[in-house]
């Protein structure tokens, strides 16, 4: 977990640093090296909403959306290889959430050995990185972090579920710990959506975040929004 949160917080003050430069990037997230896996997690806690709230009040909102969706987790480079070659040569968003789902659905059964209950019922939700398409709106509620999914299926406490919940170790400790952090937080959870449909269209699309664990909702929720142009029934430029 402290790899983890010490990764992020460098992938934070490049992204600051990238949009600001360097001299906002060091006043705003100074002493961010001391912040470790040994940091007391009150602590660690309150200096990230302490930062996310000097980025929220120092930079325009375009800004703050760039910044903090740029510290997302990558997809896997393979599987969004293969995504953008399926939407090459069909042109289909909808052939590729598909095998977006297809890939969830292998990778739960195939990789992390859930039960066909847990994985069934996930289906039926239609949670995790596939979504459901509206038009050029495609909303994805984020699947539970996949450790915790047993517990959290058969958890019936909503306290307990959301503390569960979250992918991001630091929003779990807040929400365990009772403090709250900026709900802009999550747009580095929508960041994770943005580069998948970025990739796979090689266009750029706008991502917000719907609900979130961070302000006070049960889940985390997204809505991507696509490009008119590539949600066409017209075949991709292959170009």
């Amino acid at each position: 977990m402290s790899d983890f949160i010490e990764a992020w917080q460098h992938k934070l003050y490049g992204s600051l640093r990238a949009y600001c430069g360097k001299d906002v990037a060091e006043r705003i997230m100074k002493g961010y090296e001391n912040i470790t896996g040994e940091t007391d997690t009150e602590e660690a806690i309150m200096w990230t909403a302490e930062t996310i709230r000097k980025i929220e009040d120092e930079c325009t909102p375009e800004m703050l959306h760039g910044i903090m969706t740029a510290c997302s987790c990558p997809y896997p480079r393979t599987r969004l290889q293969k995504l953008r070659k399926i939407y090459v040569e069909t042109g289909d968003i909808d052939i590729v959430i598909e095998a977006l789902q297809q890939q969830l659905v292998d990778s739960l059964r195939n990789g992390m050995l859930f039960e066909d209950i847990i994985v069934d019922r996930i289906v039926e939700l239609r949670w995790g990185v596939a979504g459901v398409r509206d038009g050029n709106r495609i909303t994805i509620t984020k699947i539970p972090k996949s450790g915790n999914l047993r517990e959290y299926m058969n958890e019936s406490d909503p306290q307990k579920k959301r503390e569960l919940y979250c992918h991001c170790p630091r929003v779990r400790q807040a929400v365990q710990l009772g403090i709250e952090l900026p709900s802009s937080h999550c747009l580095c959870g929508a960041g994770y959506y943005l580069q998948i449909w970025e990739t796979i269209l090689e266009r750029k699309v706008r991502v917000e975040v719907l609900e979130s664990v961070c302000a006070g909702g049960d889940r985390c929720s997204f809505a991507v929004y696509l490009p008119d142009s590539c949600v066409s029934p017209a075949r991709a430029d292959l170009s």
